[in-house]
């Protein structure tokens, strides 16, 4: 009975070590990140702009988590040589669960994730992934990922809706290990 049992646990582990890496567990190859590098941020996100700022972010696409977070932060700009602060003002940080993905004509990946907290006095919130890797039309595109991000709530300033738009572009979504 050990033996048997002993010669079971040690095929188990020579058969994980002989695993080629593209027969990883599939939950690895779900995680997905792609660094934000333009920023067309809506001006009702951006907290002060007397300063030059730099923009930092990423956005993360979780399959098996079937989420979405987007994270975008202002720093302020520093000149060469300059003694100065070194903080980041969190702009947006948003998770919200995957209601849809499909594929454009352009054979283009759309990853759309929604939520709406507006009958609890919260936002409908949305961001919209276009993955441009698998494009199949001839366009020229600076950046391999491009993302939009809605908010509209109910301001109680005015009792209108406010809305907010933001469109960023980033790297090729990559796995993450």
């Amino acid at each position: 009975m050990k033996n048997s049992i002993l010669f079971s646990v040690l095929l188990l582990a020579t058969s994980f070590s002989a695993m080629p890496a593209s027969a990883a567990p599939a939950s690895s190859q779900n995680r997905q990140m792609s660094v934000l590098r333009e920023f067309q941020l809506d001006p009702s996100l951006v907290k002060d702009l007397s300063t030059p700022v730099h923009f930092t972010g990423v956005v993360t696409v979780d399959r098996t988590e079937k989420r979405v977070t987007l994270s975008v932060n202002q720093a302020p700009s520093c000149p060469a040589g300059a003694m100065c602060p070194q903080y980041l003002v969190q702009i947006l940080d948003v998770e919200l669960p995957i209601v849809s993905i499909m594929t454009d004509g352009c054979h283009n990946r759309i990853i759309v994730a929604r939520e709406d907290r507006r009958p609890v006095d919260g936002a409908l919130q949305s961001i919209m992934i276009t993955d441009h890797s698998t494009s199949t039309c001839d366009i020229y595109l600076k950046y391999a990922t491009d993302v939009q991000y809605t908010s509209s709530f109910v301001s109680r300033s005015n009792g209108g809706e406010a809305k907010s738009l933001s469109h960023f572009q980033g790297d090729l979504l990559k796995v993450l290990h």
